[in-house]
């Protein structure tokens, strides 16, 4: 019973210290970049576990967002090259470009939840090899090509201080690939 009555009572002291009357500052503008992993299913399942990703996103309202993302994801595959049995390493690369709406809750100045609906494209090259990768890498003439693509997803945003904070977040990529 203790116990419960502390939570209590540490749980009333949080509310007092940062009511819900109180306005939340709001950056115009944020900036945000990290490590991003790309998975691609389907009939030729591939994961590319070296990337990046860099955004900025413009504060329209205190809820509102526009959001202006870039990424870069690479992988070195080994296998025989196209047509011969002699090994050889190719690297199979994605760099996205999406822009889109972010919307925000903001209950206190710690902790911001997000969802995020982006549209832009993909531009994929390498991996002309034999049973890798698969059509989104490899169009048969060994040149990069470039797909639409719909990134929606959401996380949450962790404020350390005022000015620097940790992302958890996740999303679901979509690729629609343009027939060759």
């Amino acid at each position: 019973l203790s116990v419960c009555a502390g939570a209590a009572v540490a749980l009333a002291a949080c509310g007092l210290a940062s009511p819900a009357s109180a306005p939340v500052m709001i950056p115009r503008a944020q900036v945000s970049g990290g490590y991003q992993l790309l998975a691609f299913r389907g009939a030729s399942p591939e994961t590319l576990a070296e990337g990046w990703y860099g955004e900025v996103l413009s504060n329209l309202t205190h809820h509102l967002g526009a959001l202006f993302e870039v990424g870069g994801d690479i992988k070195t595959v080994d296998g025989p090259a196209m047509g011969t049995s002699t090994r050889s390493s190719e690297n199979l690369s994605a760099y996205e470009y999406m822009a889109g709406i972010r919307v925000s809750a903001r209950p206190n100045p710690g902790v911001t939840p997000f969802g995020q609906l982006l549209v832009g494209g993909i531009c994929t090259s390498g991996a002309a090899m034999a049973g890798s990768a698969g059509p989104l890498f490899f169009n048969g003439n060994g040149q990069a090509r470039g797909d639409m693509a719909l990134q929606a997803g959401g996380g949450v945003n962790l404020f350390i201080t005022e000015q620097a904070g940790i992302r958890l977040g996740g999303d679901y990529f979509r690729v629609f690939e343009n027939p060759r």
